[in-house]
């Protein structure tokens, strides 16, 4: 509020004569358009309902000017109050008289004269900061309700604890910088803090526990590498979460109850160290992932798996005789011939597997060991003169599909290399 009064005598006239005018019946808003200011109808003893109504008529015809007015009335305030204080008149009285508190401050009061006359925030608004609040020595309970950011706060010395119970938001709190040591004591559980970059392993230093920390909601893999174990994690998170997070077969055989790590979703291949084939069909694996997860074929026979799945899954005819699988099993499975050579079949048991003189000849067997194998002269001449036959149609350089090492293009059969 503006006071543009010179001096004590007039004002003092002003008042009195407002006294007198109230006793015969004038209103406020009579005497204020006669020219009587809002202060000496304010010790005239006009009720504030009408001298709000007052202001709020003078404010908007003013609106349009207000910016150019704000300087001079800023200065004018200012200078009444000096002028007040010179005259001799009380700092309680001053302060009655609505002065803003951004006046009352350039003008050298001291923020903590002001308590009682002004509001909390009205002191922070008027340019007060917490630090002088704080150095006068103000109630914590006025400082903190004075609305002063929370950094602010911090910056004096305010707890986390403090700035929580004067109602300031986790998001302001949290942004102080706070040390985690002290938002463990204000109350905080691991899962409100987690988002602010803290490890696993800070919050174990500062004291939370397991619980508190396994249900915060960190990703399997920052507990992992804090050390729990897949065991501590049973609960909390599901199976395919602990796979997921790096745990192996290897870390949680013995740790978890089986049906766990066969829920987590390894691959046949990863648990077939550690389970049996059947135990994976009853898990819910297919025959085809079983068959792929390189299980002995011993085990695999004992399931029922034909040696024709198990060649489809990839095994070799060694594992399948290893698996003792018999031979005419083996030759129903479809392995061709330079397979069974290779796996140390001779010519005479490839014979008894109904393998054809051709068929040995292409793949490297020699005349004599077909012959010892009990195979005619006559079957190995015919059996020659159909591969060279076919050698002689194939296009002249090309070699066309393999017939064997044993054997030459049809090229270098007629023309030489």
């Amino acid at each position: 509020m503006v006071m543009t009064l010179k001096n004590v005598e007039s004002f003092a006239l002003s008042v009195k004569k407002a006294k007198k005018r109230k006793c015969e019946g004038a209103s406020a808003e009579t005497l204020y358009a006669e020219g009587f200011s809002i202060y000496a109808l304010k010790e005239a003893g006009y009720p504030e309902k009408q001298l709000s109504i007052i202001r709020g008529s003078k404010n908007t015809r003013d609106n349009s000017h207000a910016s150019k007015q704000k300087a001079p009335r800023e200065k004018s305030a200012r200078e009444a109050i000096r002028e007040k204080k010179a005259a001799g008149y009380s700092n309680d009285w001053i302060l009655k008289q609505g002065f803003k508190v951004k006046d009352l401050r350039l003008s050298g009061f001291k923020v903590h004269e002001l308590v009682g006359y002004y509001k909390p925030h009205q002191l922070r608004l008027g340019g007060y900061t917490a630090h002088e609040m704080k150095k006068e020595g103000l109630e914590d309970r006025y400082i903190l309700k004075a609305g002063f950011p929370a950094i602010d706060l911090y910056n004096v010395g305010y707890s986390a604890s403090d700035l929580k119970r004067s109602g300031y938001s986790n998001y302001d709190i949290f942004k102080c910088g706070f040390s985690l040591f002290d938002l463990k004591n204000t109350g905080y559980g691991v899962r409100d803090l987690i988002g602010l970059g803290h490890s696993v392993g800070q919050f174990k230093a500062v004291g939370y526990g397991d619980e508190d920390i396994l249900s915060a909601g960190f990703k399997v893999r920052e507990l992992k590498e804090s050390g729990y174990k897949a065991s501590h994690l049973i609960g909390y998170y599901p199976p395919d979460q602990l796979r997921i997070g790096g745990y192996t077969v290897i870390e949680m055989k013995g740790e978890v109850p089986d049906e766990i790590i066969l829920a987590a979703g390894f691959r046949p291949s990863e648990l077939h160290m550690f389970f049996h084939p059947e135990v994976l069909k009853r898990s819910g694996y297919s025959d085809e992932e079983i068959q792929k997860a390189g299980y002995p074929a011993k085990d695999m026979r004992r399931l029922g798996y034909t040696a024709k799945k198990l060649r489809l899954a990839g095994y070799s005819i060694p594992q399948l005789l290893d698996g003792q699988y018999p031979d005419n099993e083996i030759a129903k499975a479809g392995y061709d011939a330079e397979s069974l050579k290779s796996s140390g079949y001779d010519a005479k048991r490839m014979r008894g597997l109904g393998c054809f003189v051709k068929q040995l000849l292409i793949v490297g067997f020699k005349e004599q060991e077909l012959v010892d194998a009990g195979f005619t002269s006559k079957e190995i001449s015919s059996a020659l003169r159909e591969i060279k036959d076919e050698e002689y149609r194939n296009d002249y350089g090309g070699r066309g599909e393999s017939v064997g090492d044993a054997f030459v293009s049809a090229y270098q059969w007629m023309y030489g290399p």
